[in-house]
């Protein structure tokens, strides 16, 4: 697939610029080299890219993906030397937030250090460094000075929105952009043993150029999971410190962090590293502090880069073994994680670099309002709440049945570079399996990126025996797939397909009765049903406004009767 999709790319490369010699290309300056306050525009990011691929067509090359919602392709930009075998990936995503751009800058000069530059001789075998230019590119379009508040520069800057006012990292299940039709191809596809994801934080102030959120390690699984709090993460650490660059664990508070502790920030698959950690990809989000200067916060994140790949290319042999073992353990378990929590039990302590708070009256409103001195930097032993425990399992089955009606959820968008996992029924037939029925849930009031999610979902689980038609698709679960599919398809999970909506329309009953006409169905049940008339009378005497309802013991009834068609049941099949 990957071959194909290379060979197409150089047919796709622009072809206006002359190709200029090594030399050149490795003297070639971004944007931000040439004035620290600017940041590149989407088409000097992908100008600079297709220069790369042009004059070193052997190493890298420019691959074109598909249209995004702006109308203008999303691109993928390889290096690799040699392929002679299972070809690993570290996968850097820029510009999901088009606002936060010190990832585009840094992996602009990254990129070509690598291809051309002083790391030219890192050799790449059977290895491949992928990179996104610009992701949000319809956001990266949409430029300004002014729509990040609280940002410290650089002059210029695209908007978090999409081209559809999508924030694209709530995009990674529901998939409502072609953006997140394509991303998610390519992480099928290229299956990444590191991804990250460039931002530029919010929030509170402190002496951090850099935080970092990782996937927590339990949510991992028993073998990644250690790997990546005792190896990956130490040294990440200390190769960005040993930059220049003070670094920290992301900060998830508005207030005081020395005084309220810091807690993970769990992100669920909704969110590019929780949708990379399902895939068992060992996913971070930097987040360059947002007040810092835009020379700082570019430079952070390149040295983030460059300490993430030296360490997986030193380790990258270990990388693929857990991997491989993580799967397995996690298929085999008794029970698939659906939603993690704060383990508020356990914590670890850090000495947090962090500036004096200073509480005073406000000169706009003349409440108390907080200040950070940062003449006032102070260094803090603060709580740090580093582990997540399960707070919601289910056991996954041997497969799932779903109507082909909403095979594109399971497909994606029609490709040729990833197999679907799900397999074709070849005639209509019955099949048997568990069915949910939705007891009760839960609707947030106000819309959140396009859909009312819900929540606090009720199941009740029932044998069902239903028939299913040529063209419906059975999805076999295996260690590749099982947190994917368990993610999305178990109704309770927090960023399921029914969280987001897609099934609503199988909670509405479509047909009902008129009394005049139910009661004398309703008699003639009672008269040939004895245990049914007996359940009816017990239910009378014992339920005083059922007695006093005549419309609810007709109802009661009618659900009773072959003519009701149990709505509320959700159409996706277990098979155990």
């Amino acid at each position: 697939m990957l071959k194909t999709l290379i060979r197409l790319s150089i047919l796709l490369l622009t072809l206006s610029f002359s190709v200029r010699s090594g030399a050149q290309v490795a003297a070639m300056k971004t944007p931000f080299e040439l004035d620290s306050l600017s940041s590149a525009t989407y088409e000097q990011a992908i100008e600079h890219y297709e220069v790369l691929a042009k004059a070193y067509p052997n190493r890298c090359s420019l691959i074109t993906l598909g249209a995004t919602d702006s109308g203008k392709p999303l691109q993928i930009f390889i290096i690799t030397d040699k392929r002679d075998g299972n070809v690993q990936t570290f996968f850097i995503n820029n510009g999901i937030h088009a606002g936060e751009p010190c990832g585009i800058d840094a992996s602009m000069m990254f990129a070509r250090d690598l291809v051309a530059g002083e790391f030219k001789d890192i050799p790449l075998v059977n290895a491949q460094v992928a990179i996104i230019p610009v992701y949000n590119i319809g956001g990266a379009l949409n430029r300004g000075s002014y729509s990040r508040a609280n940002q410290n520069g650089p002059k210029a800057y695209g908007f978090r929105g999409n081209s559809k006012n999508l924030d694209l990292n709530r995009d990674f299940v529901k998939r409502d952009s072609r953006n997140a039709e394509w991303i998610t191809v390519a992480l099928r596809a290229l299956s990444p043993d590191v991804f990250i994801d460039t931002h530029t934080t919010n929030g509170a102030d402190y002496q951090y150029d850099l935080t970092v959120i990782a996937t927590q390690p339990e949510k991992l699984g028993p073998i990644l999971g250690p790997f990546m709090r005792d190896k990956f993460l130490p040294a990440l650490y200390k190769g960005v410190e040993a930059a220049g660059h003070p670094v920290s664990p992301y900060v998830y508070s508005n207030g005081v962090p020395q005084e309220a502790g810091i807690k993970p920030f769990i992100e669920s698959p909704r969110y590019s590293s929780g949708y990379a950690a399902l895939h068992h990809s060992l996913a971070f989000i930097t987040e360059a502090h947002m007040l810092k200067p835009f020379d700082k916060r570019v430079r952070s994140t390149e040295a983030f880069l460059h300490t993430a790949l030296d360490f997986w290319l030193d380790n990258k042999t270990e990388i693929a073994a857990a991997r491989k073992a993580n799967k397995v353990a996690i298929a085999q378990a008794n029970e698939v994680v659906l939603k993690w929590r704060v383990d508020s039990s356990r914590a670890d302590t850090l000495d947090f670099r962090g500036y004096a708070a200073v509480r005073e009256k406000s000169k706009v409103t003349g409440a108390e309002r907080l200040r950070y001195d940062e003449n006032k930097p102070e260094t803090v032993r603060t709580v740090y709440h580093a582990y997540a425990k399960p707070e919601l399992s289910v056991a996954a089955p041997k497969a799932y049945y779903i109507p082909q009606a909403y095979a594109e959820l399971i497909e994606g968008v029609p490709n040729l570079f990833v197999a679907s996992d799900a397999i074709r029924i070849q005639r209509d037939t019955m099949i048997s399996g568990q069915a949910y029925f939705i007891e009760d849930y839960q609707t947030n009031r106000r819309p959140y990126e396009g859909h009312y999610v819900h929540y606090a979902v009720e199941l009740r689980k029932t044998p069902m025996r239903i028939k299913a038609y040529a063209g419906d698709l059975i999805i076999p679960i295996t260690s590749d797939n099982i947190r994917l599919h368990t993610a999305t398809l178990e109704p309770q999970a927090p960023d399921s397909y029914f969280a987001w909506g897609f099934f609503d329309s199988w909670l509405q009953q479509k047909e009902h009765f008129s009394s005049y006409v139910f009661e004398e169905t309703a008699a003639r049940m009672l008269t040939r049903d004895v245990n049914l008339k007996a359940e009816f009378e017990k239910k009378r005497r014992s339920d005083e406004s059922f007695r006093q309802n005549p419309s609810a013991q007709l109802e009661w009834l009618y659900q009773q009767s072959p003519n009701y068609e149990h709505p509320m049941r959700y159409p996706v099949l277990r098979l155990e």
